[in-house]
């Protein structure tokens, strides 16, 4: 089974220490898709700087096929954060080389030939073009995006509903009502990963809830993305919204439960 990834791939450099390690939307789904059994193809853009030497280094014993990723002038994506009794909290981030990158009609070629495409919010013209290749698009929506009301997730969903497979929403259990009302006038289905609240879906008037799998919590970077990549990989193998559900729970647990958003 053929997933692909597409958007951003960076360099979480966690604070104080300044340690640099693998990350960014795009390729920690990628990345947990492979750990999953998929076959799982990473696009997007590196820079021609130092994070962008790591990064290659790090995609070329990964188990991702980083085929679709091109390296380009300029600073690679930088996301700084800082772990707080293991959450992890944002500090800042340059987009760099992922505000200059498009895919290429190559790109698209490969793309159309994938059971999945996943992608995100952050980059509205890269959505806009994965959803016009063909295969079904999972996106990540996120209170974090730029314009987006921290609030009122059902404002970020809204524009892209019933064009999308699946939303996957990271936020909070007071989303639950605003996200249920929309599950009942869609096609899509909705997923709203709450941390150490498990995760809800709901799809044509039918609602789900899944506990966290969670022992340990280290880490929580990256655990979104892991439960995106487990859920799509086996809702792509025919599972039904339960398994999925529990399989995307096992995946941000084994990121919680070490450094890093991918951890080795």
């Amino acid at each position: 089974m053929k997933l692909a990834a597409v958007g951003e791939i960076c360099e979480d450099l966690y604070l104080p220490a300044g340690v640099g390690r693998p990350g960014g939307i795009a390729s920690n789904f990628a990345f947990h898709a492979a750990r999953a059994g998929a076959h799982a193809l990473l696009f997007g853009a590196l820079g021609d700087d130092e994070a962008g030497h790591r990064l290659a280094e790090a995609l070329a014993v990964s188990p991702v096929d980083a085929a679709g990723v091109r390296r380009i002038a300029g600073r690679s994506t930088i996301q700084r954060l800082r772990v707080e009794a293991g959450e992890r909290v944002f500090c800042g981030y340059e987009a760099g080389v992922a505000e200059a990158w498009s895919l290429g009609m190559e790109d698209r070629e490969q793309l159309s030939s994938c059971e999945a495409i996943a992608c995100s919010d952050g980059l509205r013209s890269l959505l806009e073009a994965c959803l016009a290749i063909g295969p079904p698009v999972v996106c990540d929506f996120s209170r974090d995006t730029d314009g987006n009301d921290p609030q009122r997730p059902e404002q970020w969903l809204r524009p892209w509903l019933d064009r999308l497979a699946i939303a996957f929403v990271g936020g909070e259990l007071s989303f639950e009502g605003r996200l249920e009302a929309l599950g009942r006038t869609t096609d899509t289905l909705i997923v709203l990963t709450a941390g150490p609240h498990g995760a809800l879906a709901w799809h044509r008037g039918h609602a789900w809830s899944c506990p966290s799998a969670a022992e340990t919590v280290v880490d929580t970077n990256g655990c979104g993305d892991a439960f995106q990549a487990g859920f799509t990989v086996a809702w792509a193998q025919g599972a039904d919204v339960e398994e999925a559900l529990a399989a995307g729970a096992s995946a941000a647990a084994f990121v919680a439960g070490a450094w890093g958003a991918q951890p080795r």
